[in-house]
């Protein structure tokens, strides 16, 4: 699957921030554990062996849980009405009196 972020668990070291408690060796503080995530797949973890390259096969499931809603909102504000609102109301009276004011 194109874009799987994969990282070492409980670091920043990938493509995303994880939040978790690493897991490494005890001699050298090697990540001994890698993490596998894909939005609507269950995510993976993946046993390593520091030291040796190695070729990690992973088969993701899909994750079959349902939102319960979902909300969009546009960013952009609302527009300001100038109905009912009696200061516009008094600006508009003073500029329609501006040449007796002076």
């Amino acid at each position: 699957m194109p874009a799987v972020t994969v990282s070492f668990d409980g670091t920043t070291i990938g493509r995303q921030r994880l939040i978790s408690t690493v897991i490494t060796d005890n001699a050298e503080g090697n990540y001994t554990r890698i993490k596998v995530s894909f939005i609507g797949y269950k995510t993976i973890y993946k046993d390593i062996t520091p030291g040796i390259t190695q070729t990690i096969n992973v088969a993701m499931s899909e994750d079959r849980r349902e939102l319960s809603e979902v909300v969009v909102k546009s960013g952009k504000k609302t527009r300001y009405k100038n109905r009912n609102n009696p200061a516009v109301e008094l600006i508009r009276q003073v500029i329609a009196h501006k040449d007796q004011t002076g």
